[in-house]
């Protein structure tokens, strides 16, 4: 990348030269003037204002910054190499040799909403060459409700680097007057019937206009694709073209009728080149290793249990997506099936012992780790009793190929323990799992079912060694501390910890501080307190390695020199970047407590509803905390947010994306969006809650 130096020519040396010899300032270069070159191509008018003044500031924070940025040789060589460079036109738009660069043009774009590049598409030619891609670079879920950016973005859809597709319900059935519920939402019946909720009617937005889009050109550069659809099969996503894809992210709404089914391998063939996988809705995520394995097994169990031979449990003959323990292990080594044995035979053993080496937190650590064995699957002809087409199906649909995934989130998503273990042998290089359920009836249907035996535990480890991230959240308490303690064992590696609705309590944090040493985030969240709090208080003073810290639920007493009989100290863990939790003490005491932690980049304050209002006693203490881009706040309710808090918030966070206020004055809300466009923010996202 070129280095431009500011500097000030020397004065010409005589009025006919003084067009071609003019003082040149930074302020100067910025602006474009008349004058007779061949830099840029004809155009009839320059920018708008708006645009000068935006591409002046994005210049002036680019150049003083000196980050440099690099990109592909051949990206501008249409523009180093056009003629119009070299032979003389007409009078045009000239700018100063630093808005002839391209490299720096493009990092000044990065600066700049939609908007102001649109505007400075039609400077000129040149110009429109490098900002247009930038139009259909990222595409956000809204520009599709406009038909003329649709269109355009048919013939555009090789620059897009990122697709968000929603499918929203008709606005007519969003009216008052439309909020009879189908009998199948039942659930209704329990959350209340105060909140109008919409019915089930056909999407406004029709999916094969997602589908005609991607099929209208190559999408070489496109990595992110996020598709949420309604009362839709979620199988539909999977054919759609977009093989560059490295990010998907599938989400259904609505309640259907029948859960639908979607296996893993399909995704994998759809989306070859995934890294992250991203699965929410209620639908089942299935495998067909796991179920034609499942098949094979139920059909041998006869046999085996007319022999005299271990057969299979009756949890296995209820259904396959039963406990992974239920099974025989000679028979589950035999065939596959996804719960190993514990010991493993020899040869296993040699290759679990094998040296590996991975990278925690910029420190590499050497093995010996875990390694998952190759199952073996069953020749043709060695089923007895004429079961040996039934053997063949299972054998040729268990050979599968491993992807590249490195993360899996599960929302909602139905999925049993044979099939997760199933799926984990086919990512090697999975490093982080989420699997989140909800309080809500009939989305519980398996996943509550699960047998939390070390077997399991034991099995997934073997197949996903090297997992560095796990986050759990079901109702009900459903996990144990003695089922947190043993995954934790299990998983020396893990830097992220999340057990939400669980019975994390002392003994696990205690087993996590001791076999865990990497952990740097920790969800707790709605856990049990009760005699955990104090523990968890010692876990914060003495834990530098932190970075996120989430215990919703959880209330840490500032007005008090002992809480929960541990003595209140400064926490270690001064480089938290996200922190929710509540605190008890005036507003005063809290923000002089979080002004310890300046490089907080997402922060809730779940309890007490506060004021922050005088600033010199709240919002002042952070001045510190440039960084955050979040803040969520319970506000005393029926207080109005005063204009000069929300402009200091504005100033000294130049960063915030999302302010998100419960309680205060609902009505106030349009009046803080008007607050922040008046104060060069409107693109920020301003939330209020009732409480």
């Amino acid at each position: 990348m070129n280095t431009i130096k500011w500097t000030r020519n020397q004065k010409a040396t005589s009025k006919q030269k003084k067009d071609s010899s003019s003082t040149i300032t930074p302020a100067a270069a910025l602006t474009p003037t008349s004058t007779t070159s061949s830099s840029c191509s004809s155009s009839s008018s320059a920018s708008s204002p708006s645009a000068n003044t935006a591409t002046a500031t994005a210049v002036a924070t680019t150049t003083t910054t000196g980050a440099a940025v690099t990109f592909p040789s051949n990206l501008f060589h249409h523009y180093r190499s056009s003629p119009a460079q070299q032979q003389p036109d007409n009078k045009v738009v000239h700018f100063s040799v630093a808005l002839t660069i391209p490299e720096i043009i493009l990092a000044i774009a990065t600066f700049l909403n939609r908007a102001t590049i649109a505007q400075c598409a039609v400077v000129c030619k040149d110009w429109y060459t490098i900002f247009q891609p930038l139009l259909f670079r990222a595409i956000k879920a809204a520009d599709f409700d406009q038909p003329d950016f649709v269109t355009s973005f048919l013939d555009h859809t090789r620059f897009a680097t990122s697709i968000e597709w929603f499918q929203e319900i008709s606005p007519s059935s969003s009216a008052a007057g439309a909020v009879t519920l189908p009998k199948k939402q039942a659930w209704h019946r329990i959350f209340g019937k105060k909140a109008p909720i919409r019915p089930l009617t056909d999407p406004w937005k029709p999916f094969e206009q997602l589908k005609l889009i991607l099929q209208a050109d190559e999408t070489p550069a496109l990595e992110h694709l996020s598709v949420r659809i309604h009362n839709l099969d979620p199988n539909i996503v999977l054919d759609l073209r977009a093989p560059t894809v490295t990010n998907l992210q599938i989400g259904t709404r609505g309640y259907p009728a029948r859960k639908p089914k979607v296996f893993m391998e399909n995704i994998l063939r759809s989306f070859p080149n995934l890294v992250h996988l991203t699965l929410e809705g209620l639908f089942t995520l299935s495998s067909h290793v796991a179920e034609s394995n499942a098949v094979a097994l139920a059909g041998q169990g006869g046999s085996t249990g007319s022999t005299g031979g271990t057969g299979v449990t009756g949890g296995n003959e209820q259904s396959s997506s039963s406990s992974s323990s239920s099974a025989s292990q000679p028979q589950q080594q035999a065939q596959g099936i996804s719960t190993l044995t514990l010991p493993q035979a020899p040869a296993t053993l040699a290759a679990a012992a094998a040296p590996h080496a991975t990278t925690i937190s910029g420190m590499t650590i050497s093995g010996p780790f875990p390694v998952t064995p190759t199952p073996s699957t069953p020749l043709n002809g060695t089923a007895n009793n004429g079961k040996s087409s039934l053997t063949t199906t299972a054998t040729a649909q268990t050979t599968t190929t491993t992807s590249s995934i490195e993360s899996l989130s599960l929302r909602l998503v139905d999925i049993s323990q044979d099939h997760l273990l199933a799926l984990a042998r086919q990512m090697p290089r999975l490093s982080s799992l989420l699997i989140e359920e909800f309080l809500v009836p009939d989305m519980m249907i398996k996943i509550y079912r699960w047998t939390w035996s070390k077997q399991f535990i034991h099995s997934l480890r073997d197949s996903i060694p090297h997992l560095t991230s796990i986050r759990m959240a079901f109702p009900f308490d459903s996990i144990k501390e003695d089922t947190i303690i043993e995954i934790l064992k299990s998983f020396p590696l893990l830097t992220t910890v999340g057990f939400r609705n669980s019975f994390f309590g002392t003994r696990a944090l205690e087993v996590m501080q001791e076999h865990c040493k990497f952990v740097e985030c920790l969800d707790v969240s709605f856990g049990n307190s009760r005699g955990f709090k104090g523990a968890l208080l010692q876990f914060l003073q003495t834990w530098t390695r932190l970075r996120e810290f989430e215990a919703d639920g959880f209330v840490f007493s500032l007005d008090k020199p002992i809480d929960d009989d541990v003595p209140r100290t400064p926490w270690a863990c001064t480089k938290l970047e996200k922190l929710v939790c509540g605190f008890s003490g005036t507003e005063s005491m809290i923000f002089q407590h979080l002004s310890q932690l300046p490089l907080l980049t997402s922060l809730t304050i779940s309890y007490p509803s506060i004021n922050i209002t005088p600033i010199e006693t709240t919002l002042a203490w952070m001045a510190k905390s440039t960084g955050i881009e979040y803040f969520w706040f319970p506000q005393i309710r029926h207080v109005p947010v005063e204009r000069g808090s929300i402009l200091w918030i504005l100033e000294h966070w130049p960063r915030l994306r999302t302010l998100h206020i419960a309680g205060g004055l609902v009505s106030q809300k349009e009046t803080v969006k008007q607050w922040c466009r008046e104060a060069g923010r409107p693109n920020l996202v301003v939330e209020f809650d009732r409480v």
